[in-house]
């Protein structure tokens, strides 16, 4: 499906009539052709498939998100969306009142914990991820809704003004493998955006904060002898 009828599709479920079809949709036994079927009577087939699909990561979201039933999500924008709790206490380290460049914004796991007390500049390269962020920060805090610009680009491409106290990044750590699959990279140099660029975002914004994979070797961690580290865990498991 071509990004524009994805969102298309997305737009239409945040509506009143969307999300009356969604409901109905949500008390059928969750059986995907049946669900697909039903919503066909009514919907093209690019709206059908995307809120089925919606349905089915909203429910796998609740472990990850207190109004998950609510949310707008992309299979891998799930998949790497920080959890709210997490989202919640790293957004409480930034200083209320700033403006907040979130570098790999994704469905918006953080950029709208961070959007209760700050200004957001969300960068994505996906333009239905943004899309999903637009739709969540109207269900999460609407009232902050003016307080939140995105934009789809490469941010290594971007050139940054002075006018940011803090960043955030989140870089893939996925790729593309031989057959088209997605795989996860476990090097540092492979994140995207790398770690390297990263490091150049202190030369114009003061505080910069990054998550990296648990599983990322030892040696990055003591190159950053500017940089706190802090492990945080969940329920007993690193994240």
């Amino acid at each position: 499906m071509q990004p524009t009828q994805h969102i298309e599709a997305l737009q239409y479920l945040a509506t009143p009539e969307g999300k009356a079809l969604l409901l109905e949709a949500s008390r059928l036994p969750n059986d995907r052709l049946l669900r697909l079927s039903r919503l066909r009577q009514r919907l093209s087939v690019e709206r059908a498939t995307v809120a089925v699909e919606l349905l089915e990561l909203r429910s796998r979201a609740h472990d990850k998100f207190a109004m998950a039933q609510t949310l707008f999500f992309t299979k891998e924008g799930l998949e790497q969306s920080t959890s709210e709790s997490i989202a919640d206490y790293r957004a409480s380290r930034f200083p209320s009142g700033g403006r907040v460049f979130d570098a790999c914004s994704g469905v918006g796991g953080d950029s709208l914990a961070l959007l209760r007390h700050s200004e957001v500049v969300a960068v994505d390269t996906n333009p239905v991820a943004l899309t999903c962020l637009r739709l969540n920060a109207e269900v999460v805090c609407p009232e902050r809704t003016a307080h939140l610009y995105t934009l789809c680009a490469d941010v290594t491409t971007l050139k940054l003004s002075r006018g940011y106290t803090a960043a955030f990044v989140d870089p893939s750590r996925r790729t593309e493998g031989q057959f088209g699959e997605r795989r996860r990279v476990r090097s540092s140099a492979d994140y995207s955006p790398p770690l390297e660029w990263v490091q150049s975002l202190r030369a114009s914004i003061p505080d910069v904060v990054v998550k990296i994979s648990p599983a990322v070797d030892e040696g990055v961690l003591r190159e950053q002898t500017e940089a706190q580290v802090e492990f945080i865990s969940v329920k007993g498991e690193c994240r």
